[in-house]
């Protein structure tokens, strides 16, 4: 079958899971299987990912340059065209090698505040990135603060 247009972030966040879970061994943590099935996806889809987010890049590297006035207000703009699915390949793409730079507009522009935790391949991932990068994500923030409550 066909897959077209963002149609293709569901498919390989399918894919994206299969590999997680299928990493699961004694004494690996969580943020070194995320970051295994991120980079596995990433090099079977380099050609349309690597230019997804270098074009992603260009755009909030734009809106942090423009003259605009309001760069938070554009930053909000461009966050609303992406889909839950490409939230989460974003997700991990900041907290991959190749995407580290990308955390920094992440975190002033607040681009996880519409994140959909529970397609992370593990809540606790929200532990992973600054608690800014979520702005008001009620479920992300509820989630951070849980589980940075200490057992009872």
């Amino acid at each position: 079958y066909t897959i077209e247009g963002r149609d293709c972030f569901r498919d390989w966040h399918k894919k994206l899971c299969r590999e997680y879970n299928g990493n699961y061994e004694d004494g690996r943590s969580k943020s070194f299987r995320a970051g295994m099935a991120y980079e596995q996806i990433l090099r079977s889809h380099q050609g349309d990912l690597g230019l997804y987010f270098r074009s992603l890049y260009s755009v909030f590297r734009f809106v942090e340059l423009a003259e605009y006035g309001d760069e938070k207000h554009l930053a909000r703009v461009a966050r609303s065209l992406l889909s839950d699915y490409e939230l989460v390949f974003l997700y991990y793409n900041c907290l991959s090698r190749k995407g580290r730079n990308f955390q920094k507009y992440a975190n002033n522009y607040e681009l996880f505040d519409n994140l959909d935790i529970n397609l992370l391949l593990d809540v606790d991932h929200v532990f992973f990135m600054e608690e800014k990068a979520f702005g008001k994500n009620k479920e992300a923030l509820a989630a951070i603060k849980s589980l940075k409550a200490p057992a009872q």
